[in-house]
């Protein structure tokens, strides 16, 4: 979602001087790839900039096998290792942005947040005088996001959300079913049926409205969906509510037992 908002706002700006000319694909650590899985996801992107007319930039490394790290809090510091290993080749460079709230930004603890609470400042001190970073998409929630690309015509394509990455969408991860919700809530589940399978989803969608309960009620739940929450609660019932309610119970008490949430 935040690479396409990139693309399609820069893609096609008529001022030379900040079109996009290039995309990358870094192997680096958000995934971990195997050798068939690393193929389709390169085989994809390279169709992609085959059929929109862009130059493929791939950085395969072992970075994320030798410096053994949480992903979720250096994310911007390893793909920064990717970028700055050919700092010479660009002049600007636009990183996509999660759209993290900075106004809770604070260096108390700060090892233990996801570092893209603070990508601005981080990339801010990371330009240098020939090669400027671009935040994208900062101040835009990702519900915004997503409407925005909705009418672009690559993404009923390409979109790829998954962290499973096995070449299609997996309609079972946190990042699948946010996005999965994100379209229901705006009527669109048909449009996507080329990325996701929307008959299973359909068959399951009691248990992907019972997760966008949990994320309401649980502290530290997904923010970037409270907008499909609140287009969607008054078709989540008991029969929703309920097992969440007792899941909030059994680990209030320390009971044992399964999760019965999706």
């Amino acid at each position: 979602v935040d690479s396409l908002h990139v693309i399609k706002r820069y893609g096609t700006e008529t001022f030379h001087g900040i079109r996009l000319t290039h995309l990358t694909l870094f192997k680096i650590g958000g995934i971990s790839y195997n050798e068939g899985s690393w193929k389709s996801k390169l085989s994809r992107v390279r169709s992609f900039c085959d059929e929109y007319g862009y130059e493929l930039i791939v950085v395969d490394t072992n970075f994320s096998t030798a410096f053994r790290q949480d992903h979720l809090l250096t994310d911007c510091y390893a793909n920064s290792f990717g970028i700055l290993s050919l700092q010479k080749l660009w002049k600007t460079y636009f990183y996509g942005s999660s759209g993290m709230d900075l106004s809770g930004f604070s260096l108390e603890d700060n090892s233990k947040r996801s570092d893209a609470h603070y990508d601005l400042l981080l990339f801010a001190c990371l330009s240098t005088g020939r090669m400027k970073f671009y935040i994208d998409g900062l101040d835009v929630p990702r519900f915004e996001k997503m409407k925005y690309i909705l009418d672009f015509s690559p993404t009923r394509k390409y979109l790829d959300v998954c962290l499973q990455n096995t070449g299609r969408n997996c309609g079972r991860c946190h990042k699948c079913k946010r996005t999965l919700v994100m379209l229901d809530s705006l009527g669109l589940l048909d449009e996507f049926a080329d990325v996701f399978d929307i008959a299973e989803y359909r068959a399951k969608r009691h248990l992907h409205l019972r997760w966008l309960y949990r994320q309401q009620v649980i502290h530290g739940g997904d923010p970037s969906v409270v907008y499909s929450y609140r287009i969607l609660k008054r078709e989540i019932g008991f029969y929703e509510r309920f097992p969440v309610y007792v899941d909030q119970i059994r680990q209030l008490f320390g009971w044992r037992g399964e999760d019965i949430g999706l």
